[in-house]
């Protein structure tokens, strides 16, 4: 009888353990499978949200799950354009996999490490672990379709387009008969990447529209605007003025989806869309890209707006502004530690160094770009790594061309200088040597030139002076005369002082040259000899100058406070935000936004 008693106070508490863990494993599966399907527009509370679940996980041992909570972290850092971090829980998760013989999502961190560092042998691994799950006999059927699709996305990444297009159907007929629609329409947007990739423009836009059917009929629009944005890609690649509608739609959704990532790649797309046909347009859109980025905190879309505006300027002609631009993404860059992006921006600062000239600059980006290749571990063999050492050398060879050229103008310059040198001790030396030989002989014949000079005087007092009288000027001369009299600067300079100072004048949006002219006691003329003076080339950039040193002076004082950009352009003279943009970057060097938030950061 005891022993009965003993055996069943055993099983119920076997009974209550085991009742346990299933509850709180099917607790943490909630809490994943919540997370999976929350809309969060900002990664930060996403990865806080996934920490947790994460801690509550390793508590449980779930391998499968830990790796899944790993994986979707890693994902969330990737798309708010933090890949560097992200390739850590990538390398975690084929880690955790080696200790536990675990090979849940090893192949997907296989295939974005690849992608990340562009190692084939990467792909190969990738492909190796998908093959063997979608191979097995009585696996998970969902399991198998995914691989087949993650094998056909490591073909695709890998450049075998003609593979992957074949491996993307298979998995497309996969999720069909799973009647898995959603990742049956992923593929379909995947397969009509491939395409467009392998240059079947006509066939991948009908695979996209049949994708967003897909997405549709589920009502789901999360991935609505990839496929109009992907569509307006393909239209702009074939020349078609369709891709402008297509990149309003995707920006359109996207701004309802709150993805803010996508959302500004969507407008920086659309803005290099319309560069050489409306720059204007072009400018404002890049700002906007420019102001929302600083708003959200996403780096990077600050350093494709710089990126951005580097391209823009070197199409106007504005090499310095193009420079500075450049330089500016990849400082923001490296000080984030994003070396990828800083790759990528150390790419448009090269190319600006080398429209400007500087080889030695050139020379130095080419190498940082090299140094941070080899820190991505990026193959030396790629065709990438090869073209990036041929231009390095072509660099170093230009560098070092200009070095001799730099030489050679020293050399002849200091051998110009040496001649002049000669020339003028020569000259006064000459000089020196006449002087004395005609005191010398002045002196000997010193009684002919006194009676000389007698003669020279009184010619010259017999002379009648011809005198010309004002009067007799024409009428038309005096007008001009006037004009160019001046009054005297110092008042002029009073008045001046007197209007921006205390009236602030240039604060009206419709002043002219010709009414400050008139409030100062002065003719246009006037006006523009002395801001001539003053060493202003027109009256339009004596204007601007006061009219942004006042909007800086607007937003120090109001410090970390915000300010409506549209407030401070109007509160500084200007009735159009777009103008006060173009005028005060061209004076800075950098949109207000960015200035507000240096000064911050000093403070």
């Amino acid at each position: 009888m005891k022993i009965q008693i003993i055996f069943f106070i055993l099983f119920v508490a076997f009974a209550a353990c085991h009742r346990s863990v299933s509850y709180e494993g099917s607790l943490f599966q909630t809490q994943l499978a919540e997370i999976r399907n929350l809309e969060d527009p900002y990664p930060d509370s996403a990865l806080r949200r996934y920490n947790a679940v994460l801690q509550s996980v390793a508590a449980t041992g779930d391998d499968s799950l830990h790796a899944e909570v790993l994986y979707r972290m890693a994902l969330t850092l990737k798309w708010s354009g933090n890949p560097d971090s992200a390739t850590v829980y990538f390398n975690r998760i084929i880690r955790q996999a080696a200790e536990n013989d675990a090979n849940h999502h090893v192949g997907d961190a296989y295939l974005e490490l690849g992608q990340y560092y562009n190692n084939k042998g990467f792909f190969t691994i990738a492909r190796s672990f998908f093959k063997n799950i979608y191979e097995q006999e009585n696996m998970n059927p969902e399991l198998q379709a995914s691989a087949l699709a993650g094998y056909a996305n490591s073909l695709d990444a890998e450049g075998d387009y003609s593979q992957a297009i074949e491996y993307y159907q298979k998995s497309i007929g996969f999720f069909s008969r799973l009647n898995n629609k959603k990742r049956m329409a992923q593929q379909l947007m995947n397969l009509a990447s491939a395409l467009a990739e392998a240059g079947q423009l006509a066939e991948s836009d009908r695979y996209y529209q049949r994708a967003v059917n897909e997405f549709q009929t589920l009502g789901d629009s999360s991935f609505l605007g990839s496929c109009f944005a992907n569509m307006a890609i393909n239209f702009k690649n074939s020349g078609n003025d369709s891709a402008l509608y297509y990149y309003d739609k995707a920006i359109s959704y996207h701004s309802q989806m709150k993805d803010s990532m996508s959302l500004i790649i969507a407008i920086y797309n659309k803005a290099l869309y319309l560069k050489n046909t409306k720059p204007d347009e072009t400018l404002g859109m890049l700002n906007l890209v420019m102001d929302y980025s600083l708003r959200n905190g996403l780096i990077q879309g600050q350093i494709m707006s710089y990126n951005a505006f580097s391209d823009y300027y070197n199409i106007i002609g504005k090499k310095q502004e193009a420079l500075n631009s450049a330089r500016f993404a990849v400082e923001l860059a490296n000080k984030n530690g994003l070396n990828q992006l800083e790759l990528q921006a150390l790419k448009t600062y090269s190319k600006c160094l080398e429209v400007q000239g500087d080889y030695n600059g050139q020379s130095k980006a080419l190498m940082r770009m090299m140094e941070l290749s080899e820190q991505l571990n990026r193959s030396r063999n790629t065709k990438a790594a090869v073209e990036l050492r041929q231009l390095f050398e072509v660099a170093e060879l230009e560098r070092e061309k200009q070095n001799i050229q730099h030489e050679a103008l020293r050399q002849k310059t200091i051998n110009r200088q040496i001649m002049l040198t000669a020339f003028f001790l020569l000259a006064i030396s000459t000089v020196l040597i006449v002087s004395i030989i005609f005191l010398f002989r002045l002196y000997r014949s010193r009684d002919k030139a006194y009676h000389a000079l007698m003669n020279i005087y009184q010619r010259q007092k017999n002379t009648v002076a011809v005198s010309y009288s004002v009067t007799d000027k024409p009428e038309n001369n005096l007008q001009q005369e006037n004009d160019t009299i001046m009054p005297d600067v110092k008042l002029i300079k009073q008045k001046v002082e007197h209007l921006i100072n205390h009236e602030k004048i240039f604060t009206d949006g419709a002043l002219s040259a010709d009414t400050f002219a008139a409030k100062a006691g002065l003719t246009r003329k006037q006006l523009s000899n002395y801001l001539q003076q003053m060493g202003k080339s027109s009256f339009t950039q004596f204007i601007n100058e006061l009219r942004v040193n006042y909007a800086r002076e607007l937003l120090e004082e109001t410090g970390t406070e915000p300010v409506k950009m549209d407030f401070l352009a109007n509160k500084a003279g200007y009735n159009s935000r777009q103008v006060f943009y173009k005028a005060f970057i061209s004076i800075t060097g950098m949109p207000p936004g960015l200035y507000r938030d240096r000064i911050s950061q000093e403070k």
